[in-house]
């Protein structure tokens, strides 16, 4: 019987957001501000849920798992704050980028963007391979089930915070996912959230995939 596994759902949104951002990043024209512009809208998103992710899984994942298995989050640790710092390097060369630059500092941008997603690639990966077998190991899956259940009520507490974040990562999350898995999913947030969040978050995801596919999940999930 397969076991609960935490980080495979929000790792489908961060692989698609980073693609999304690494692809856009190889193809634009850097002298064309309304396309660094968009490139700059996706880094938008793409920090933001990188963020986000590394403060749940530090705070409502490791730190249960090295209260059971002491060292087990030690790498991750470590990566994280790699990580942090080389996004704070991409983050800041986003930033300089104005539509005024030639194709050549664009090339030496998308390396630099190619290079954090290959070393994020790996580091989620892992997550999936090393970290969530041991949570699985120390937690059972009602344990883990509990885990995930307080994270989504800290994130639903804030107002705010649920309107900003739950359709981001839904719009990410959503074309990376089973139309199954994504029934399954919807019908679960439909049932629990308030009926604006839950519009919110429609619209999100009819930005992220086509109309057809849309209409079909929308049809289903009732």
């Amino acid at each position: 019987m397969a076991r609960v596994r935490l980080y495979g759902t929000p790792h489908k949104g961060l692989r698609h957001a980073l693609n999304l951002f690494v692809s856009l990043a190889g193809r634009l024209h850097y002298d064309v501000k309304a396309e660094v512009d968009e490139l700059k809208k996706i880094g938008h998103d793409l920090f933001m849920l990188l963020d986000e992710h590394a403060a749940n899984e530090e705070g409502y994942l490791l730190k249960p798992l090295e209260e059971r298995c002491p060292g087990g989050g030690h790498d991750n640790h470590q990566e994280h704050e790699l990580i942090e710092k080389e996004q704070a390097h991409l983050a800041q060369s986003l930033k300089n980028l104005d539509g005024k630059q030639d194709q050549e500092v664009g090339h030496l941008f998308y390396l630099q963007a190619s290079a954090f997603q290959a070393y994020y690639l790996e580091h989620i990966y892992k997550e999936e391979t090393v970290t969530e077998p041991l949570l699985q190991k120390y937690f059972t899956d009602e344990e883990l089930l509990r885990l995930d259940e307080v994270l989504r009520k800290e994130t639903f507490k804030d107002e705010k915070r649920s309107f900003l974040l739950l359709p981001l990562w839904l719009k990410y999350i959503v074309p990376e996912t089973s139309e199954r898995e994504n029934i399954m999913m919807l019908k679960q947030l439909k049932g629990g959230l308030p009926v604006p969040l839950f519009d919110a978050i429609c619209v999100a995801i009819k930005t992220s995939i086509n109309e057809k596919q849309y209409n079909s999940l929308m049809g289903k999930i009732g």
